[in-house]
């Protein structure tokens, strides 16, 4: 059998070609494979993780057993600039990005069908939390429309997504919807 544990205290994460630095990083795990040491047998845990960037802060944890027919849960804290997150992970299609966003995740699941990426991939077995999007706007690369005071609370129930009040200004045209999407 092995068995690893690993820590980072107040650490610094940087991503190469970002502005931005995820700060007071603070992470414990483990990693394990069982006798035979094959993929089945073997597991990664993260099992607290937290972290703050420019003034926001996150925290979670992650597991994944079984790496042939990978079982996962994760559950994730964050309460964060948007305009910090486009900083820290650059996206090629976001000129900008401000506001802020206020999410609680839990998700568990297995992958499926790992070989066809955009069929049948994952199974949630459980999926559940609340997402919140404040004074949020988004500037598009290479598109005129304007995307300004987002704001909305939506939740996320197994496969459901609910759309409990959301609103925005796209390019000076009020926009309101409220609904499920279904899965």
């Amino acid at each position: 059998d092995m068995n690893a544990s690993f820590g980072i205290t107040k650490g610094e994460i940087s991503v190469e070609k970002s502005s931005m630095t995820l700060k007071n990083v603070n992470l414990q795990g483990n990693f394990s494979c069982k006798q035979g040491k094959t993929p089945q047998k073997t597991a990664l845990s993260i099992s607290s993780f937290s972290a703050n960037l420019s003034g926001g802060k996150m925290d979670g944890s992650f597991s994944i057993h079984n790496f042939n027919n990978p079982v996962y849960s994760l559950k994730a804290n964050a309460d964060i600039g948007l305009n910090a997150i486009q900083q820290f992970i650059p996206m090629d299609t976001v000129e900008s990005m401000n506001g802020n966003l206020k999410a609680s995740i839990v998700y568990k699941g297995e992958l499926k069908n790992t070989e066809n990426y955009y069929s049948d991939v994952s199974s949630a077995t459980e999926a559940a939390g609340e997402i919140k999007l404040s004074n949020a706007s988004v500037r598009l690369k290479n598109n005129t429309l304007h995307f300004d005071n987002m704001n909305g609370n939506f939740s996320v129930d197994n496969d459901d997504l609910h759309i409990n009040d959301f609103s925005e200004n796209i390019s000076g045209n009020d926009f309101d919807l409220t609904g499920i999407l279904k899965n």
